[in-house]
């Protein structure tokens, strides 16, 4: 994996735990998706020559294709097969010219034309961000993952997200074939509860920016893979559909004092109470 590494876990379940043997079918939709978070995770990290030949050669394309056909099997739900081949279509640019597209579209600081970061979306309370962050690494490290060392990326950056995205797949599919029911009920969960609460709250948001910002281009394509695959993952596990909009949060200081209380009197700006400074909450 390029972002995030095994970490040495106690409590990893064993094989044979009991459970089933999943039909072919299940094992091959749980591979497939693991197949477009990676190719979403690859794409969305700078782009090297292996990254370029892995993503953009015809095998991949081929791959791509018949991924999306086993994820969305129905013939009427087109967003993701069509994301897929518009993908698949690309032709290999020149790596010097993708590096540069990249840093057009990300920029050189968190707050480039595109944000790759979830925490930087929604609003802004006083410890939202280290909190959400925290909730991010929880994920990871209950599986024994971690970002890789040196490898300076954040744990919220949405390549680092669909990384694990396509780990959670890979170890649903191996639990389904070794008939693990509790491996694969807690990893069913885990991959459940990310999606609601942090790839998919903001991953449409994203994808939405990526195709405007790149319209015609390789970015632009993965972001309408994401945005479809999304969609589709959202109706599969009954949740609700992400947001298309979502600001940035803001980056001026907290206004509010360090002092201040909360409950009943959060919202008093008497200077008997030390918070002269604090705005008015209707």
């Amino acid at each position: 994996m390029n972002g995030l590494q095994n970490t040495p876990t106690p409590s990893e379940p064993g094989s044979g735990a009991g459970g089933n043997v999943a039909t072919s079918w299940e094992v091959d939709a749980c591979l497939a998706r693991g197949v477009l978070y990676g190719a979403l995770a690859l794409g969305l990290r700078p782009p090297t020559g292996e990254s370029r030949k892995r993503l953009l050669s015809a095998r991949a394309g081929s791959v791509l294709r018949r991924a999306a056909t086993l994820v969305d099997p129905d013939p009427g739900g087109r967003d993701l097969t069509a994301a897929a081949e518009r993908l698949a279509g690309l032709q290999a640019e020149d790596l010097e010219a993708l590096q540069i597209l990249y840093q057009r579209v990300f920029g050189h600081t968190a707050r480039g034309l595109v944000c790759p970061f979830e925490t930087e979306y929604g609003v802004q309370g006083l410890f939202r961000q280290p909190q959400e962050l925290a909730d991010i690494s929880g994920y990871y490290l209950a599986f024994g993952l971690r970002p890789r060392s040196g490898a300076g990326e954040r744990g919220d950056h949405a390549a680092c997200e669909c990384e694990f995205m396509d780990f959670l797949n890979r170890k649903e599919a191996y639990a389904l074939e070794q008939g693990d029911g509790p491996m694969s009920e807690t990893t069913r969960k885990a991959y459940r509860g990310f999606v609601r609460d942090h790839l998919g709250r903001f991953g449409r948001v994203f994808a939405g920016r990526l195709m405007r910002a790149d319209s015609n281009g390789l970015f632009g394509a993965l972001g309408a893979l994401l945005h479809a695959l999304l969609g589709l993952e959202a109706a599969r596990l009954e949740l609700p559909v992400g947001r298309e909009m979502l600001e940035l949060r803001s980056t001026a200081p907290d206004r509010v004092p360090m002092a201040c209380g909360g409950g009943e009197d959060a919202g008093d700006t008497s200077e008997e109470n030390g918070c002269e400074g604090c705005p008015t909450i209707p």
